[in-house]
């Protein structure tokens, strides 16, 4: 799933609110107008590894996915934003292949609208997220800890909002360690950003 047309961006704008002092989560595209037609898709990928048992497996992770208004269906009036990964895959050499992701249920992480990055110009403080329903399989069999929180972290870019954005691991997951920055891969020009 890739972006395919917008610039994407989840914009906090007190103007958006069911309060003057409140901020909310807008989507935008590359002409400033809110979106509210959602879910928006993208594409993650990056080098990233994954250690059981001690054992390290250094491949290339790929996430497919999209980003809605939290709860879905309630702009102008949403909380926040949620996060769905649907789908991906695990390429590279030696155990790589052994590795499996399991989407049957999809991983979800919710940003509510004052997790919003504030550091005005560049908007790349860190976000930081909870990925529920992570299922992954090693080489040497099931990770486990589908039930528990994964964490990740969030940023709009590296130095700027305009670096694609990026999702950092460095997490356990049941008997499995995984770590690595996943970068937006959409379309050059598309992108999704919070603030």
């Amino acid at each position: 799933m890739k972006l395919k047309k917008a610039m994407i961006f989840v914009a906090v704008s007190s103007a958006m609110a069911l309060s003057s002092n409140a901020m909310a989560a807008e989507i935008r595209d590359n002409s400033g107008a809110a979106v509210a037609s959602t879910p928006v898709s993208a594409t993650f990928r990056g080098a990233s590894a994954l250690t059981q048992y001690g054992i390290p497996v250094n491949c290339t992770l790929e996430l497919d996915g999209s980003v809605d208004y939290y709860p879905a269906g309630t702009y102008p009036n949403h909380t926040g934003a949620i996060i769905k990964v649907t789908g991906g895959n695990v390429s590279g050499g030696g155990f790589c292949s052994a590795v499996v992701l399991g989407f049957s249920t999809p991983w979800t992480a919710i940003a509510d609208n004052s997790d919003a990055p504030t550091d005005s110009p560049n908007f790349v403080d860190p976000v930081s997220l909870q990925f529920n329903n992570v299922d992954v399989t090693g080489p040497l069999g099931a990770c486990g800890g589908s039930t528990t929180p994964v964490p990740a972290t969030f940023r709009n870019g590296a130095a700027s909002y305009l670096d694609e954005s990026e999702f950092t691991f460095n997490a356990t997951v049941g008997n499995c360690t995984v770590n690595g920055t996943l970068q937006n891969v959409s379309h050059p020009g598309d992108d999704i950003n919070v603030w």
